[in-house]
């Protein structure tokens, strides 16, 4: 029996419910300007300006080497 593995993965949604729009949202935070990268509907309570944020991201896998490989 093979197993596809692509079956079970599911794409980035990209523009607003993805890690790739996580700096443009920062830069919202911190600055109150433009919009959020991530979604409104994803804020939730925190669409709002902040003083201070700290962003901890660990990536073991990028999508572009499971696709190539």
């Amino acid at each position: 029996m093979t197993h596809n593995h692509h079956s079970e993965f599911i794409r980035p949604a990209w523009g607003g419910r993805c890690f790739a729009d996580l700096p443009q949202t920062i830069q919202y935070w911190l600055t109150g300007r433009g919009a959020p990268g991530l979604s409104r509907e994803l804020l939730g309570r925190f669409d709002r300006r902040y003083d201070k944020v700290i962003f901890f991201f660990l990536d073991a896998f990028g999508w572009r080497f499971f696709e190539q490989f």
